[in-house]
């Protein structure tokens, strides 16, 4: 599941995108509220009598626009909620993936954290790319602000003090 966090930046990211864009349109609708008001104040009339012209007479033009402008913002609003639907699929499924790994790699508590080779005066760490990767993968998402379950953090918890031994 190592795309999977890049996947739930993603729905985040476009989710304040759809935002902005939600907040756009609102401006644009309450900018048309408000020139038609203005427009009335200009003229000498009633808002409301311009209102009523414009429902009695038809600014078609106007109201088209008014009503494309909602319906966008209907859609936005649709997309909003799909996006925080599909990123709680996303995480539910990068935790339940995450605890069968971690299950599974299990082992790696009982390996050596590393070795010396005497031939050529190295040290080796034997710790797991997995793990790595998963420390990674924790650390960003409770940076996005997710509650990461109780079981996996402190399996990442014990990982990292070794990796941080075995990184010295």
């Amino acid at each position: 599941m190592a795309g999977a966090v890049e996947r739930i930046t993603w729905t985040l990211q476009t989710k304040h995108k759809v935002a902005q864009v939600s907040d756009t349109l609102i401006t644009l609708l309450g900018s048309r509220a408000s020139s038609a008001t203005a427009d009335a104040t200009a003229n000498g009339t009633d808002a409301a009598t311009v209102d009523d012209e414009d429902n009695g007479r038809g600014s078609t033009a106007a109201t088209a626009a008014t009503a494309a402008l909602k319906s966008c913002l209907g859609v936005a609003g649709d997309v909003a909620k799909e996006l925080e639907l599909w990123r709680k699929e996303l995480f539910g499924q990068w935790q339940a993936a995450t605890q069968q790994a971690l299950s599974a790699m299990a082992a790696w508590k009982d390996s050596q954290l590393m070795t010396f080779d005497a031939k050529n005066a190295h040290v080796r760490t034997h710790f797991s790319e997995a793990l790595v990767v998963l420390l990674r993968q924790v650390r960003q998402l409770q940076a996005l602000g997710f509650s990461v379950r109780r079981e996996i953090l402190a399996e990442v918890d014990t990982a990292n003090k070794f990796y941080r031994c075995g990184a010295w």
